[in-house]
């Protein structure tokens, strides 16, 4: 176990200066990558209890109680379900369209650090090319200072260019996945609130157009009298 910290310690050193900062890079980058999954999970079950609950209000027009609900639960989806309830009276077209302009003023804050994750994605490898740079440029100055003869300041060089190079991959590789990962996530969490949204919509003006729906029993009743007739 010692033997193992004791050779990676030693890789992290040969990389020079610049693995400093790959360091710190990949620490930032771990950190957005499980705090963007946690939320994103927590939000995706938010969005799903919520809707279910102020829909099911909705139909049976408690918008005073669905309102209530959206309070004591803030979140996206609530914003949006308040703009649509308290707003319910404009037309349907001006409606969705102020519902879809919160929408997108939600995206930054739900898209949250997301950039900076690609961000460290391109210039991970970048940051290992300039230690390839720099590795080279002083394997050299060795091999002109003291020529051929002194072969560990030429490996030492060597070693700072390869170490380097492959930690940058390393962190970017994954980096780009996980970044590519949470773009698509985040854009299914924006489409799943503007869908829910519109069901909301399409569900209280329903009503305003049909106030009085035919309950199902009688119904049904009407048609075994005319039957028996």
């Amino acid at each position: 176990m010692i033997e193992g910290i004791k050779h990676v310690f030693l890789f992290l050193k040969g990389g020079g200066l610049l693995m400093l900062f790959l360091g710190i890079a990949s620490v930032i980058a771990l950190t957005i990558i499980i705090e963007r999954i946690l939320v994103f999970k927590n939000l995706s079950e938010y969005i799903k209890n919520i809707s279910l609950r102020v829909k099911k209000l909705a139909e049976k027009k408690k918008l005073s109680e669905a309102l209530k609900y959206c309070k004591d639960n803030p979140g996206p989806q609530s914003i949006l379900f308040n703009e649509i309830i308290n707003y319910r009276e404009l037309p349907l077209s001006e409606l969705k369209e102020r519902v879809q302009d919160l929408g997108k003023s939600m995206v930054p804050e739900i898209q949250k650090n997301i950039s900076v994750l690609g961000t460290i994605a391109n210039i991970s490898p970048l940051i290992g090319l300039l230690g390839t740079v720099t590795g080279m440029i002083r394997a050299f100055f060795s091999i002109s200072a003291g020529g051929v003869g002194n072969p560990d300041l030429l490996a030492s060089g060597i070693a700072e260019a390869l170490i380097t190079t492959a930690t940058g991959l390393a962190i970017a590789i994954p980096a780009v996945i996980v970044y590519n990962y949470l773009v698509e996530y985040s854009k299914k969490i924006v489409l799943t609130l503007e869908m829910n949204s519109i069901e909301l919509i399409d569900t209280i003006k329903f009503q305003e157009v049909n106030p009085l729906p035919l309950p199902e029993a009688e119904t049904e009743t009407e048609i075994e009298v005319e039957v028996e007739e």
